[in-house]
């Protein structure tokens, strides 16, 4: 099982699963996917675009529910709350 992960993902870290690991080389390895993750909003590709535009929609969620709960429920909120 572990060959057909390693075949199917060329750009794995290359960490070897049968051996001991400490925490630190666990938080070392999460830091550096958190780091290729944001990398990947930087730029101006199409995908750059959408991975920034997705990330700040998800940034203002809590004031979106916040006005939800405010407006009063009616024909036109409907399409604001996803009706």
């Amino acid at each position: 099982m572990m060959n057909d992960f390693k075949q199917q993902c060329p750009k794995s870290s290359g960490v070897d699963f049968q051996a001991f690991h400490s925490w630190q080389d666990v938080l070392t390895e999460a830091s550096g996917a958190v780091e290729e993750h944001h990398a990947k909003a930087k730029g101006l590709s199409p995908s750059a675009f959408i991975t920034k535009w997705f990330r700040k929609a998800g940034d203002v969620t809590p004031v979106v529910e916040i006005l939800e709960n405010v407006l009063p429920g009616g024909e036109y909120t409907s399409i604001v709350c996803g009706a």
